[in-house]
């Protein structure tokens, strides 16, 4: 695993994402593809203008057994409605995963984030968690903090479509 303590991040452009670990990463499926696993992201503020996550920004179709400690997870971005991939403007927050929409399998497991979460959507967990094709599994995650958002608000994830989200 790998570990980010006491740091700033800030990527704040109109397009801007920002991860404590990763920032942006291309999609993928969740089954036998990298991800990020045993990562620790301790006492950093993270601040992006269209994503921020605590662990990663957007498009990490799996992520193991990571934490967030202390910090802040902020976006700062106003829009609420994804047409398409492409089409968000911003504003998406979580204390793991600020943002996925992917066309494959992707999962949260077994991780935690206690940390302060600001965004347009913002969730404790994934700010927003969607797989098109496949389905979105958040498991055995915890989150404690304050969670703050503007349009939705979750204790594990702001903003999603139902059909294709598994939270045990």
């Amino acid at each position: 695993g790998c570990a980010v303590r006491n740091c700033t991040i800030t990527a704040v452009g109109e397009d801007g994402v920002a991860g404590g670990i990763v920032g942006n990463a291309y999609y993928g499926t969740f089954e036998g593809q990298p991800g990020v696993y045993d990562c620790v992201v301790e006492d950093t503020v993270i601040t992006g203008y269209a994503v921020a996550g605590g662990i990663a920004g957007k498009g990490v179709p799996t992520l193991i057994n990571c934490s967030v400690k202390g910090g802040s997870v902020t976006a700062t971005g106003e829009a609420a409605y994804i047409g398409d991939i492409n089409s968000y403007t911003g504003g998406y927050a979580g204390g793991i995963l600020g943002f996925i929409y992917n066309s494959q399998d992707c999962a949260i497991l077994s991780c935690t984030a206690d940390t302060v979460v600001t965004g347009y959507s913002a969730g404790g967990v994934a700010g927003y968690f969607y797989s098109r094709y496949g389905t979105a599994t958040v498991q055995d995650c915890h989150s404690t903090g304050t969670v703050t958002g503007k349009y939705c608000a979750g204790g594990i994830i702001g903003m999603s479509f139902v059909n294709s989200v598994f939270v045990d």
